[in-house]
């Protein structure tokens, strides 16, 4: 429910409210004056009666004054104390002609305008019942009394008809008005609730395109790739759109689930090493394709103080962050795409332990949104316009999806955007320092080399100025004089024939070309000796490596992380407990490229009785199978292993669920690591190599 908006039980409340105000302020407005004439006419009993009556409206009035809800409670209890009070005074003022019968009219009415039927219909039907007994009975006592009443009976029939009039008049006005409100409340529900279903529709329209699309592309590489007399290089090619393809509709899907665990309050925020800078090199790589498919200068950079590493949640940065470039690259038609990443406030005044707030902006000079469109850009299911779901697609779930995000990690994601001019969204999120988190072992450290950038663009400088400082180097002016540079850097987007791609810089200086997919470069044999290509987005490692390679007395690059090498020794025997033939044969394709020997099992059961009947390394099992899951399996494997002893067997886990809680409780009994669906073959080559790495020393020694 939108913030401001009034319910229908908003409105009953306050109806209710003031009507017990209303009844309240008049009984005792009535109350006090009647049961003080009664009293001074010798009624002590019936003035005592007065007064009890009087604390008791009294006390229902702290009451609803003191609670935000229950009004209706104390307004009952006062309705059924002031018909009470009436009701004996029309016995008292004299039968069917008594001027409080013509209250007591009024008092069944008041309740059901309130919302209290049952007891509206009960005090009618006392009234009713009332009227017949007055009709032929008088109790005898009641002729004693009767000198008590206030002796001017044309006053009080002329006060209590008007007083009954008025009373009506009012509640009935009360009435009519909380039903128009009531009516403006439901109809605002239901254009809201018009509007939501509408904008499902145009999801759920969107999605089943979104989805196809991929699939289309999954499908149609797939039967492709059947041909048996494809080149090699066309067949990388279509390798490449697979898992592009496959890598697209995983993120659909994230994107759907993400919002329904959004919307459950379900989604959980973890605490791990983050890799920022690592973070917006990936993500410029991700959608660099896309962008200079496009003619778009994609770049990202950073502040000098920010630390290599910070504590935090990788996956859910990555996702935000990964959704605002994505947007970025998407709505931007031409110029460029800049990303930056800097941290509030400086690092330098920061301990370890504390939180420091890290901004990343995502600046672009696309199509650009006004006001209007701003302020329901954040909503789900929905984008700037229709005409741009038509034009550049996606589902609208992405910015929502990513500001929740980075409020479930205590931040936020703002936006400015001019129409024409492009949009620049900030993510802000808190981060812990860790300690010694400044410089990390194996980077590469030169003495003050200076390099020269020639470029026209303003995010590429930016780009080098950042991977400069963070190597070591400063970055020349261009204008500075050849003698004055160690290496020249180029971008080849300046260049327009091959005469110019090496004439800056005295001849022999070390030089290289930074370039994209998308730019006409000169073929390889036509370089230089010393000039080398290197490819937009432009990343630390790759410049360092060119330049220890170039300069004197630089410092060893430590080499990347690439894939694990499986250890030399007997091959892994592994035993895979899987329900599914497809992921049967998959599992049983990569394990054979790991140089591992599989057992094939389709239920927990038949795993329990395969590692009874042999010996295995490890056991990869399903989570969900027939007869018996792979958690139960798991339980009765250890209970075994508990009982008879000896080495215990590596169980992995693999499952779709990726709730934090369950994989603790997947630990608690006994499983070992797990394996979040889907997952690519280098996760599951680095987990055997960390298997078959740990079996060495055991084999070893068992053999000694």
């Amino acid at each position: 429910m939108p913030p401001g908006l009034i319910t229908a039980q908003d409105l009953e409340e306050a109806l209710v409210r003031r009507t017990f105000w209303f009844l309240a302020a008049c009984s005792i407005l009535i109350l006090i004056p009647v049961k003080l004439a009664w009293w001074l006419m010798g009624g002590q009993v019936v003035g005592l009666l007065g007064l009890l009556e009087l604390a008791t409206v009294l006390w229902c009035a702290w009451r609803v004054w003191t609670s935000r809800s229950g009004a209706s409670r104390y307004l009952g209890v006062g309705l059924a104390i002031v018909y009470l009070q009436v009701a004996a005074a029309a016995w008292m003022q004299g039968g069917l002609q008594a001027p409080a019968l013509r209250w007591l009219a009024v008092l069944p009415i008041i309740a059901i305008v309130a919302g209290h039927l049952r007891l509206g219909l009960g005090f009618c039907a006392a009234f009713v019942a009332q009227i017949l007994v007055m009709s032929f009975y008088e109790p005898p006592y009641l002729a004693a009394l009767r000198p008590m009443v206030l002796p001017d009976a044309h006053a009080q029939s002329l006060v209590a008809t008007i007083g009954s009039v008025v009373l009506f008049s009012v509640f009935g006005w009360i009435a009519v008005r909380w039903r128009a409100q009531v009516h403006q409340v439901l109809e605002v529900s239901h254009q809201q609730a018009q509007r939501g279903n509408e904008a499902k529709q145009r999801f759920l329209a969107i999605m089943s395109h979104e989805i196809r699309t991929p699939l289309n592309g999954i499908v149609g590489t797939a039967s492709l790739l059947r041909q048996k007399d494809m080149p090699p290089q066309e067949r990388r090619q279509m390798l490449h759109l697979l898992d592009h393809s496959s890598q697209t509709l995983l993120s659909l899907l994230n994107d759907v689930l993400d919002w329904a665990k959004l919307e459950a309050g379900q989604l959980e925020v973890r605490e791990e090493v983050v890799r920022l800078r690592d973070l917006l090199a990936d993500s410029a790589d991700l959608f660099a394709v896309t962008a200079f498919d496009k003619g778009l200068e994609l770049t990202c950079s950073f502040e000098p103080d920010v630390p290599r590493c910070l504590l935090g949640d990788e996956m859910r940065m990555r996702q935000a962050l990964n959704n605002l470039v994505s947007n970025a690259v998407k709505f931007t038609r031409q110029g460029g795409v800049h990303v930056h990443l800097a941290c509030e406030p400086p690092v330098g005044s920061a301990r370890p332990g504390e939180r420091v707030w890290v901004r990343i902006e995502v600046q672009d000079s696309g199509i650009g949104m006004n006001p209007g469109q701003v302020s329901n850009l954040f909503q789900p299911f929905s984008q700037a316009d229709q005409s741009t779901t038509r034009q550049y697609g996606g589902t609208g779930l992405g910015l929502s999806i990513s500001r929740e995000l980075a409020r479930c990690m205590g931040g936020d994601i703002m936006v400015s955007s001019r129409v024409g001019v492009g949009s620049c969204f900030v993510i802000r999120v808190p981060m812990a320092r860790l300690p010694g988190a400044e410089a990390e072992p194996g980077q590469p450290v030169f003495s003050g080399q200076r390099l020269r950038l020639v470029t026209g663009r303003g995010g590429l400088r930016r780009q080098v100025q950042s991977l400069a400082s963070d190597l070591g180097l400063v970055l020349a002016p261009e204008d500075a004089a050849d003698a004055d540079v160690d290496a020249v850097l180029v971008d080849a987007a300046v260049c327009t024939g091959h005469d110019r791609t090496w004439s800056w810089g005295a001849p022999g200086q070390p030089k290289a070309l930074v370039s994209s997919a998308a730019d006409a470069m000169p073929a390889p044999h036509e370089l230089p000796a010393r000039v080398l290509n290197l490819y937009k987005p432009l990343r630390a490692q790759a410049l360092g490596d060119w330049l220890n390679g170039v300069l004197p007395d630089s410092v060893a690059l430590a080499e990347p992380a690439c894939a694990p090498s499986i250890p030399s020794g007997a091959a892994l025997q592994v035993l895979v407990a899987e329900d599914s033939e497809l992921n049967r044969a998959l599992l049983g394709e990569m394990l054979s490229h790991c140089q591992a020997a599989s057992c094939m099992v389709e239920t927990g059961l038949a795993a329990v009785n395969a590692v009874k009947a042999r010996r295995f390394d490890l056991l990869l099992m399903d989570y969900q199978m027939p007869e018996m899951d792979g958690l139960a399996a798991t339980r009765v494997i250890r209970q075994r292993e508990a009982e008879q002893g000896g080495p215990r067997l590596p169980i992995v886990l693999i499952s779709g669920e990726i709730n934090v809680e369950c994989h603790a409780v997947w630990r608690a009994a006994g499983v070992d690591h797990i394996l979040c669906k889907p997952f690519a073959f280098d996760k599951l080559a680095r987990l055997v190599a960390d298997i078959q790495q740990a079996r060495q020393p055991q084999a070893s020694a068992q053999a000694q």
